[in-house]
């Protein structure tokens, strides 16, 4: 995860063990941060999975990193995929 080219802009790149390569852009706003990536943002090996479109949400609330990620594949529309919940130990 980087800074992008002006302020709030994030962009995301990523090596996935299922075969796929991600390079997802994104802002920051009003404490969540969400990125896309799709089409040719998306690379795929021979035999990886058929991914088609990936997007995440982050949130930060108190003492908590929420995220969520949905994804699309050859066989799949956009579908929540994924959620996690971090906690920081008082």
């Amino acid at each position: 995860m980087r800074p992008g080219a002006t302020a709030g802009d994030v962009e995301l790149v990523l090596a996935h063990p299922i075969g796929v390569t991600e390079v997802a852009h994104g802002r920051v706003d009003a404490g969540e941060l969400g990125l896309t990536a799709d089409g040719d943002a998306i690379g795929r090996a021979a035999t990886a999975s058929d991914v088609r479109g990936l997007q995440r949400r982050y949130r930060v609330e108190g003492d908590a990193l929420t995220y969520e990620l949905d994804m699309a594949t050859g066989a799949t529309p956009l579908t929540l995929h994924l959620t996690g919940t971090l906690r920081r130990d008082a």
